[in-house]
């Protein structure tokens, strides 16, 4: 291997908490309260760190999103 090249990483399909939470931009406390509630699903191996495996979180992306229809225009319409 040629010095100064680096080999790219592919992506990681395990993710930390805090990696996951970064990943769909929420809090680490909200997303524990996801993780305790069971709505997001998570690997716990014996003595190690929950993983969350990022397709998980895509899935869970996509079941929260709401259409551009749906979105209210300003923030009246949003607390009704």
């Amino acid at each position: 291997m040629r010095e100064g090249k680096t080999v790219p990483q592919p992506e990681s399909a395990l993710l930390t908490v805090d990696e996951a939470a970064n990943y769909i931009r929420m809090g680490r406390t909200t997303f524990y309260e996801c993780l305790n509630d069971g709505s997001i699903a998570f690997i716990k191996p014996p003595r190690g760190k929950i993983l969350v495996k990022k397709t998980v979180l895509d899935t869970w992306l996509k079941t929260h999103e709401i259409p551009a229809s749906k979105v209210p225009r300003n923030r009246k319409e949003a607390v009704m």
